[in-house]
């Protein structure tokens, strides 16, 4: 895919919601956020698949209950319950 002025367009009004919003402190903060906020259609890709990876685990009884999960991660990192 190559780059457009559009996509120039749409990175330059995200950059200035956050630094409107004092969400990034560097331009390397800023891009991070958008890549984590506009993943390429590769990243959503594995996310989909993950997901499903996921559902299918859950549905062959793999994993547990995510407040066990969460109990087990607050014990170990000494956070209080919520």
């Amino acid at each position: 895919m190559s780059l457009t002025y559009s996509d120039i367009d749409s990175f330059n009004l995200f950059a200035r919601s956050k630094i409107d919003a004092h969400a990034a402190e560097s331009m390397s903060e800023l891009f991070e956020l958008f890549l984590l906020e506009h993943p390429s259609p590769e990243c959503q890709a594995e996310i989909h698949d993950a997901i499903i990876q996921g559902l299918v685990d859950i549905e062959a009884g793999k994993g547990r209950p995510a407040d066990e999960a969460m109990a087990d991660l607050r014990r170990k990192h000494g956070l209080a319950a919520q």
